[in-house]
């Protein structure tokens, strides 16, 4: 018995013009701003779960956490220095005492206290519990603000 052939038919070739390549590109550009701030919040999580991993590995074989602190504050300053000085060289006001006092203390309480403790609490728990009740901090400051009316 002989086998039976099938023909498929031919394809027709179908003509891109330019304008189709134009509109691929529109498409595929508004495909990546779209999702654009999703891209930069998950590399912005893995890079602060990467920081946390290396703070843990270092408190773990004995750095001081003030040391620690101290040259996060200064590698900070080196480098979003410049970037505010010539930023706002022109719309900054003078900077008076009190000024200076407001920028000490907000300097001091603020990301001092705040990696302070955040690295008191890394030396007893994993950098993975660290990591996961940075993402927790929005949800607690509503709660307290829930709470405080």
């Amino acid at each position: 018995m002989p086998r039976r052939q099938y023909h498929l038919p031919k394809r027709k070739r179908i003509r891109r013009s330019k304008s189709n390549h134009k509109d691929q590109a529109m498409a595929l550009l508004g495909c990546v701003e779209q999702w654009m701030p999703t891209a930069a919040m998950v590399a912005t999580n893995i890079v602060i779960a990467v920081m946390t991993a290396l703070l843990k590995q270092a408190l773990n074989q004995g750095m001081n956490r003030l040391v620690l602190i101290t040259f996060r504050q200064m590698l900070a300053t080196v480098f979003l220095g410049p970037i505010a000085y010539f930023k706002e060289r022109k719309t900054r006001p003078k900077i008076t005492a009190e000024i200076f006092a407001y920028l000490f203390l907000s300097g001091i309480l603020g990301p001092v206290l705040l990696q302070y403790t955040l690295f008191v609490g890394l030396e007893y728990t994993t950098a993975t519990f660290a990591a996961t009740f940075g993402n927790l901090l929005p949800v607690v400051t509503f709660l307290i603000s829930l709470a405080f009316g």
